[in-house]
């Protein structure tokens, strides 16, 4: 199966902010499947140094919640773009 990705330009990896020293990662997931981001956003959540900024269930609602929060990390099911396709 061949398929073409097309990366998305997330963030300027400047952005990453400093809290209490530290470099926090901000982190967008990206799934359909629910209880899929809320195990993967309670296990990220436990880390200090990530920061779950957003979640979308869909490519469309991806590209959104990508361009308004520009986050420094994508987590996204690549199935996502082939629906949207």
């Amino acid at each position: 199966m061949s398929s073409a990705f097309v990366p998305i330009r997330v963030s300027d990896w400047t952005k990453i902010a400093l809290v209490r020293g530290k470099r926090i990662s901000h982190i967008l997931i990206a799934d359909r499947n629910l209880l899929f981001r809320r195990g993967l956003r309670s296990l990220l959540s436990a880390e200090s140094d990530f920061r779950i900024v957003e979640e979308a269930s869909d490519a469309m609602e991806t590209l959104a919640k990508v361009r308004l929060t520009t986050p420094d990390v994508l987590v996204m099911d690549l199935s996502l773009i082939e629906e949207a396709a």
